[in-house]
């Protein structure tokens, strides 16, 4: 006995197998295949395997190959969801090694730049210190210079003192000495040389 199909049959049944073609043409890997698209192709699938017959040769081996994909699809997604998970995971651990690895690069050029300036900032220091105890030097040298300016002074000021009556004293033999007449000093010198010789005359006589 043959089985007659009728046609609206027979076009519901292309119209299922285009959509089930649809879901895997437009798929670009198993992993594209998200919860509600597995579940519409099994919807399909499950449809269309009692009107199988209804394909053509060429369709129904497309088909076992849908058929299969589907079931083992749905049977594995847990160890699917797995193999995503660990995927992601290490691609997760592959970005925090490259954040870790970049932070350590960045800690490293912080503790180089660190330590580059802590060796100014003890050279910088250390200048410091040698300019300190030169400008100390210098102010202990200044402040001897003073005192020994103010000795000085008072030294100048002591002379000028003694000074004075020195001075006076010679304005006096000065007008003493204008008083005189060249005369009476040519006079008192010749009287003064005359005694001289008789002192020489009578120093002897008066020790013997």
């Amino acid at each position: 006995m043959v089985e007659i199909v009728a046609p609206n049959s027979e076009q519901r049944v292309m119209t299922l197998f285009r959509e089930l073609k649809e879901i895997f043409s437009v798929s670009s890997g198993v992993d594209s295949f998200d919860e509600a698209t597995i579940i519409k192709a099994k919807s399909l699938v499950e449809e269309l395997r009692p009107l199988l017959l209804q394909l053509p040769k060429s369709s129904r081996e497309a088909f076992h190959v849908f058929d299969m994909f589907t079931t083992s699809l749905a049977v594995n997604k847990h160890l699917l969801a797995a193999v995503a998970t660990h995927e992601q995971a290490i691609v997760s651990m592959n970005e925090i090694r490259q954040k870790a690895l970049a932070l350590k690069e960045e800690a490293d050029a912080l503790h180089q730049k660190r330590a580059e300036k802590r060796q100014k900032m003890s050279t910088r220091a250390t200048k410091i210190n040698e300019l300190r105890r030169q400008l100390a030097k210098l102010e202990q040298e200044q402040l001897n210079d003073m005192a020994e300016d103010d000795k000085i002074t008072d030294k100048l000021t002591e002379g000028v003192q003694q000074s004075n009556p020195v001075l006076e004293k010679a304005i006096g033999v000065k007008d003493t000495l204008s008083i005189l007449s060249e005369e009476k000093y040519n006079k008192g010198v010749l009287i003064r040389g005359e005694l001289q010789a008789l002192l020489k005359d009578a120093v002897p006589l008066a020790s013997t």
